[in-house]
């Protein structure tokens, strides 16, 4: 479970592998990579852990602290938190579950994109994105 925390908190900012211009509406495309990645145990989530270990453990808790804070109506303290959560919603409400997890995390990333400071930060989110989506999810779909 600790190995999906970080794919839970930037599984739904893929979009920004591809640019800062992203469509909330466009994210749903990978509603059924995210959600089958985070809550079945098949082979996209076998595939989770070689795009896992690009950011840093402070790089994730910190995302997952400014989603809960922001964006989540669950309390979760960590990555384990929030994919139990996330995997617990009921079926028909994990869409809004994900559009909510996905602004949260669009709001970070782009507050790092911003930030001189916050530059090795979003290289890292960036490149996990890219590993994610650009081997993970697109061969998936």
């Amino acid at each position: 479970m600790a190995r999906r925390f970080s794919f839970a908190i930037l599984c739904g900012i893929c979009l920004l592998a591809q640019g800062l211009a992203f469509q909330l509406e466009d994210s749903l495309n990978h509603f059924k990579c995210f959600n089958e990645s985070l809550c079945n145990d098949g082979p996209l989530h076998q595939k989770l852990p070689t795009c896992q270990n690009i950011p840093t453990p402070e790089d994730s808790q910190e995302k997952i602290i400014y989603i809960r804070d922001n964006f989540s109506p669950a309390n979760f303290d960590d990555g384990s938190g929030l994919v139990n959560a996330f995997c617990n919603t009921a079926d028909d409400k994990k869409p809004k579950a994900y559009q909510k997890i996905v602004s949260g995390a669009i709001a970070n990333v782009k507050r790092k994109h911003d930030d001189p400071e916050q530059k090795g930060r979003y290289n890292r989110l960036y490149s996990m994105l890219e590993c994610l989506f650009g081997q993970l999810c697109n061969s998936s779909m």
